[in-house]
């Protein structure tokens, strides 16, 4: 998931130290989005794996002005826990 300027749009390769990615092809990462009243956003990537553990899902937090980099990973995101957890913001 890459933020982008509205009017600017955005230029160059899209990667790790501009985006948020997954570690593998089937992670879908920024699945969907929710932006908050204060122009910040939280995705969310349903199948992302923590290996070995598939489809656990995980939930990040991401700036309005700046986005979020790097991989998705627990370092950075609220994750499940078990296989086809998928979890995400309306987790209980």
């Amino acid at each position: 998931m890459t933020l982008g300027s509205g009017t600017l749009g955005i230029t160059g390769t899209v990667s790790a130290s501009n985006s948020l990615v997954g570690i593998t092809p089937t992670d879908r990462v920024g699945f969907s989005f929710v932006e908050l009243s204060n122009s910040n956003y939280v995705t969310h990537t349903e199948f992302w794996d923590s290996p070995p553990i598939v489809d656990v899902g995980a939930v990040t937090w991401g700036s309005g002005t700046v986005g979020a980099a790097g991989a998705v990973s627990a370092n950075n995101s609220l994750i499940g826990s078990v296989t086809e957890d998928q979890f995400d913001w309306r987790h209980q």
